[in-house]
């Protein structure tokens, strides 16, 4: 296609639909997706919808499950008992500039505040937006960090979405990581197979491919996000020899029943790519209305153990609120029930309450 077609990834960035009259022009709005987006902007998380994905809502249907992951709903104004800006407590957790260390073998680098989309449910959406893939000079002092701390074995690159960069910052970054001695793994976290699949060219793919051993852990939620641009996507990836793992989240009206999950399953695996986590939302201030209860989360896992293959079923997780870590959602993490909270065990052995409320198991 010629320039400014759906085959060139940085149109797709710059023709992104970011306000009520762009997204209208495609979509019939309801009055709550309208005053969600005025509310959004105000707000600091506006909408932002590239192409691609903007061509996989039906525009006449509102409970469509790609359209509630990116169009805004006024709902996301209602702060929910338990609900944080920083669900995980990554600013606490900061050690460096854009470095956040939670595990002790492992570190989470920051290092664009810039995404493909902005998903409704999103954990950073307090600083996602803000800015831009940080210059790779500036990171510099985080770098010796890693440098200084010779446990730390694994970097998670992440954002935003480092992938939406220029591939120069992308090869930059990775080598400066690669120097790290005793760095031994790097991931990246993306959704651009998801979201803008024409990103992934075969210029990145090397990229990636010299910065071995890396794993790129994407993020599709539903299984028509596998569409066969991203498809291709990921085949390029694996044909390079990039393993790709995936990392849904468990959403209201997306894919919260065991039919879509199975469905989601069988077509990353089709695509080579390993469902990986099943993640429970995070309790970020704005979700509630997205979050689904644990109770169902466990019916949809023992449901999938039945009908799936076990390449093909992930981890079910809770990121702990407060930074307490991940614990696998099964009955031996949950120590009792207080009102509308869950209490669980953190893998210290604390007690962290997660909001759960009854009245919303169905």
């Amino acid at each position: 296609m010629s320039r400014g077609g759906m085959n060139d990834w940085s149109s797709q960035v710059r023709r992104s639909a970011r306000t009520a009259d762009r997204l209208a022009a495609v979509l019939s709005l309801s009055d709550d997706e309208l005053r969600g987006i005025d509310a959004a902007r105000a707000n600091g998380f506006p909408a932002l919808v590239p192409p691609h994905y903007l061509s996989l809502i039906d525009p006449d249907d509102p409970a469509d499950p790609m359209r509630i992951q990116c169009i805004p709903s006024v709902r996301e104004t209602v702060a929910a008992p338990l609900e944080l800006d920083d669900s995980l407590a990554e600013e606490r957790h900061t050690v460096a500039p854009d470095l956040v260390r939670r595990y002790p073998d492992r570190v989470l680098l920051l290092a664009t505040d810039r995404c493909s989309i902005h998903c409704r449910h999103c954990t950073r959406r307090r600083r996602v937006g803000r800015s831009g893939p940080r210059a790779v000079p500036s990171l510099e002092p985080t770098f010796r960090w890693i440098e200084d701390h010779r446990d730390v074995r694994e970097v998670l690159v992440s954002g935003g979405d480092p992938l939406v960069a220029p591939d120069r910052w992308i090869e930059a970054v990775l080598r400066r990581i690669r120097r790290i001695g005793h760095v031994e793994l790097i991931r990246v976290g993306s959704r651009v197979p998801v979201t803008m699949p024409r990103r992934v060219t075969p210029s990145l793919c090397r990229i990636l491919r010299r910065a071995a051993p890396l794993f790129l852990t994407t993020h599709f939620n539903h299984p028509r996000e596998l569409s066969p641009a991203a498809v291709a996507a990921c085949d390029a990836l694996a044909d390079a020899g990039i393993p790709v793992v995936n990392q849904a989240v468990l959403l209201r009206g997306v894919n919260d029943g065991a039919g879509v999950q199975a469905e989601l399953s069988r077509a990353l695996l089709r695509a080579r790519v390993r469902p990986y986590y099943l993640m429970q939302c995070d309790a970020v201030t704005g979700t509630s209305h997205l979050r689904v209860p644990v109770r169902r989360g466990l019916e949809i896992m023992e449901a999938l153990r039945r009908t799936t293959t076990g390449l093909g079923i992930p981890a079910y997780v809770l990121d702990l609120p407060g930074g307490a870590g991940k614990v696998v959602l099964d009955r031996s993490s949950m120590i009792r029930r207080e009102g509308d909270a869950l209490v669980l065990r953190s893998p210290g052995g604390g007690e962290v309450r997660y909001p759960d409320p009854l009245d919303r198991c169905r």
